[in-house]
């Protein structure tokens, strides 16, 4: 969401609405630790290979090796058999995971299709709330798919799980994000043209943040438009469209 004025004449300035409340951290009550993966043990959450965080190892059935345990050799050796066992069965599956977004031709943009948007720590709604977008159309950039779940990644580079049915193939994207990070970047405008040339007249100046409805790119510009306004942008100061992606 945009608001636009004149500034005189013709010329009108949109500037971005709330794109600094774009999410917001939460953290459940009670619930601070509650990422679980695959495998857990007395509790506590298992890392990305399925171990114990606090360096407890896994035994048959899920039990833990606890130190006084370590003294006798042999779960400690099947302890380590498994999790070499579990190793090669993550290698395997990571394997098949890449190839699989590949032919989904993953990573790809697209935009939010509702407001708010809980984004989660892991594909599965027992997983915590590590963000909220409250931004509907907020372009993001899909980067994983695990069943009805879906990885993404914000323009401030924040990733997460948000459920399928919440994204839109609807094309997005934000001016100038990054230009909000830097010191006096948020004061510098890009200007919206009549046509896909610097010698085109201008119709409007873009704040860094604004939100524009993307209608078409051919590598270099794309025509844009924001509420009743509509032009061609660099494509390169736009984050939701890749730099050299055509689309029309």
């Amino acid at each position: 969401m945009a608001t636009c004025h004149h500034i005189g004449g013709r010329l009108r300035q949109c500037r971005a609405v709330q794109y600094l409340s774009l999410r917001y951290l939460r953290q459940p009550r009670g619930d601070s630790t509650a990422e679980i993966g695959p495998y857990q043990t007395d509790g506590q959450p298992a890392n990305f290979f399925g171990m114990p965080q606090t360096g407890a190892i896994v035994a048959k059935d899920g039990d833990t090796v606890t130190t006084a345990q370590r003294n006798n050799d042999r779960p400690i050796i099947h302890s380590l058999r498994l999790g070499t066992m579990m190793l090669a069965v993550h290698i395997l599956w990571t394997g098949a995971a890449v190839a699989q977004q590949e032919a989904a031709g993953l990573p790809k943009f697209f935009s939010l299709k509702s407001n708010p948007v809980n984004l989660r720590k892991g594909p599965g709604l027992q997983y915590p709330k590590a963000w909220i977008f409250r931004r509907e159309g907020l372009p993001v950039e899909v980067l994983r798919e695990h069943e009805r779940w879906r990885e993404v990644r914000d323009s401030d580079g924040a990733t997460g799980w948000v459920l399928q049915t919440l994204i839109s193939r609807r094309r997005t994207a934000l001016v100038t994000p990054w230009l909000l990070k830097e010191k006096g970047g948020a004061s510098e405008l890009t200007p919206m043209l009549r046509q896909g040339t610097r010698r085109a007249r201008l119709v409007a100046q873009l704040e860094p943040g604004t939100l524009v409805n993307l209608k078409a790119c051919d590598g270099q510009w794309c025509r844009v438009s924001v509420n009743r306004f509509e032009g061609y942008v660099e494509q390169v100061r736009l984050w939701g469209i890749y730099p050299k992606e055509v689309l029309d």
